[in-house]
């Protein structure tokens, strides 16, 4: 609409009579013009102004109620992490956590991933059993997972465990939760009850 009516006036013959009237059109044109950019920028900045943020918690494990360790379980050594996340967004829009996952490291090296527990013993985890979860604005959401890898499909060492996940621009994101001492040895560990931040 603006353009039709730019072009219009550009098509009217200028002379003393209508040179006023043409500039001050140009110039209201411009000004609304600008206004319409600016006012979506500043929509734009609000919208997206605040952040994400990310809260883990180690607990018992639903399926074998023993927190997160090495294991022997059905006579397979198995690396188990139980673990509540707490998503929140401050935005004024959705936001996006795909694939949430724990990545395996040995010497600051990625070795391997986790296998992200969907449902097991009618227990479900994330959402639905999704890994991939919609953060409505100026929301938290809650989630309990379960993260395991066994042994005897994996056999590699590993020195730390970080939590990854890919953002609403398609964008890796990760942060370490474990250190790692004597791999596959059988332990667990004592629970920490207060939330910590990861992000």
């Amino acid at each position: 609409m603006q353009l039709r009516t730019m072009i219009l006036l550009c098509s009217i013959p200028i002379n003393k009579s209508n040179s006023q009237f043409i500039m001050g059109s140009l110039v209201s044109l411009l000004s609304a013009s600008v206004g319409f950019t600016l006012n979506q920028l500043i929509s734009h900045f609000i919208n997206n102004s605040g952040s994400t943020i990310i809260y883990i918690k180690h607990v018992y494990s639903k399926i074998n109620g023993k927190p997160w360790g090495f294991l022997e379980l059905n006579n397979v050594k198995t690396f188990q992490v139980p673990l509540w996340i707490e998503l929140q967004n401050t935005k004024n829009v959705n936001t996006i956590f795909r694939d949430i996952n724990l990545h395996l490291y040995y010497k600051n090296k990625e070795v391997g991933t986790t296998k992200q527990v969907s449902d097991i013993n009618e227990n479900i985890f994330g959402i639905d059993g999704n890994y991939s979860i919609i953060v409505k604005p100026n929301s938290i959401i809650r989630i309990k997972t379960q993260f395991v890898i066994k042994k005897n499909t994996f056999n590699n060492s590993f020195d730390e465990v970080r939590l990854g996940y890919f953002n609403m621009k398609d964008k890796y994101k990760e942060f370490k939760i474990l250190t790692i001492d004597n791999c596959w040895q059988i332990q667990t560990h004592k629970l920490n009850d207060a939330w910590k931040r990861i992000e």
